[in-house]
């Protein structure tokens, strides 16, 4: 009979398989450690390089702990697997640590075959010991979440090897933890929850201009947030003001900081306005919306003009002389509604405030 030990690069060659053991790439045996697979999934490691309680073995895409003493033979090192069957995500300097754990409400003895029980409203985890973890774990009060409930840590133990097991007491969900993805504490610091968003880090007005933004608010997964009202503010209100309808005033020359907020978001917008303004011949001004409308219908139109300068609007014939054929509803400097009140075709003006520059379309 071919004995093991005497023959172990044999059966390495013959019957090792690819694992990863705290991080580096080896080859050892795995079998299963019971004839019959069971939740647990236990298997039994035999490699040729030390190994040590606590270790993480990763095989076939799970995780695994070295659960038992080490068997330390003349050419081998033989042990028992236990799959993690949980992660715990931490805050480590701003970024999430993930961390394999075993996680259970009845634990096994690492050493013994003794079963004890978890109370309920506790969470029993034991992490790899190793002083990355010490600093973050052996904290009390210290804040995990484990099947969406939050835990806080009130007792830790390194009496088991190469582990460090801790006892988490049910603590309140506060409104900076992150149940969807199990991360405590992850608005907190600065780190918030929601964006604002449709909005551009820069805009450039002249003097008299006027621009009105659209801000939402968007979560972490890009899911866009209902926001029943903004609140705005100008850093410089000699420059550049702001209103409660998010319409940007240039007032004078020079540079302000718009701020937004919204669900607990905030953004924030730079606006400079020209010290020199375009000359009014060198604006550019463009309408949009349907060249027709429907008698007695309505049709909303915008009006894009250079440094977003304000306009009024108007509705004229198309004949010198002639009744123009519909009515404003509704208008902004950037923005109305039109009615049709009779047939025929006429003209909607916009025309920049306190000039003759205007652009027209006929409407049929």
């Amino acid at each position: 009979m071919i004995g093991l030990e005497d023959n172990i690069d044999f059966f390495i060659n013959e019957f090792g398989e690819e694992i990863e053991h705290n991080g580096i790439a080896k080859t050892a045996i795995i079998k299963d450690a019971v004839e019959n697979i069971n939740f647990y999934d236990e298997k039994i490691i035999i490699s040729t390089f030390p190994i040590s309680t606590g270790n993480i073995v990763k095989y076939k895409n799970d995780t695994y702990f070295i659960n038992s003493e080490v068997d330390k033979n003349k050419n081998t090192f033989k042990a028992r697997l236990k799959k993690s069957n949980y992660i715990i995500n931490l805050i480590v300097n701003n970024e999430i640590n993930e961390y394999p754990v075993l996680l259970e409400t009845s634990a096994q003895g690492v050493n013994s075959n003794k079963y004890f029980s978890v109370p309920a409203g506790q969470a029993q985890v034991m992490f790899e010991d190793t002083e990355e973890l010490r600093k973050l774990v052996m904290v009390y009060n210290t804040r995990f979440i484990a099947s969406k409930t939050p835990y806080k840590i009130t007792s830790y133990d390194l009496s088991i090897n190469g582990f460090i097991t801790i006892i988490g007491e049910k603590d309140n969900t506060v409104v900076e933890d992150d149940l969807t993805n199990e991360v405590p504490n992850r608005w907190s610091n600065g780190n918030s929850r929601y964006i604002i968003t449709n909005i551009n880090e820069t805009e450039s007005l002249s003097k008299g201009g006027i621009l009105k933004i659209s801000p939402q608010v968007l979560d972490r997964e890009k899911n866009i947030i209902i926001t029943s009202s903004f609140n705005y503010s100008s850093n410089n209100t000699i420059v550049a003001t702001v209103n409660s309808l998010g319409e940007i005033s240039a007032v004078a020359s020079g540079e302000s900081i718009i701020k937004i907020t919204g669900s607990s978001a905030v953004g924030y917008l730079v606006v400079g306005v020209d010290v020199l303004p375009v000359s009014i011949d060198n604006h550019i001004i463009n309408i949009s919306g349907s060249s027709t409308i429907v008698l007695n219908g309505q049709q909303a139109y915008t009006v894009s003009v250079t440094n977003n300068l304000p306009v009024t609007w108007t509705l004229k014939s198309v004949y010198s002389g002639g009744t123009a054929g519909g009515t404003i509803v509704s208008q902004t400097t950037s923005s109305c509604v039109a009615k049709r009140t009779t047939t025929g075709a006429f003209r909607i003006i916009a025309t920049i405030k306190d000039t003759n520059k205007s652009q027209e379309m006929i409407i049929n």
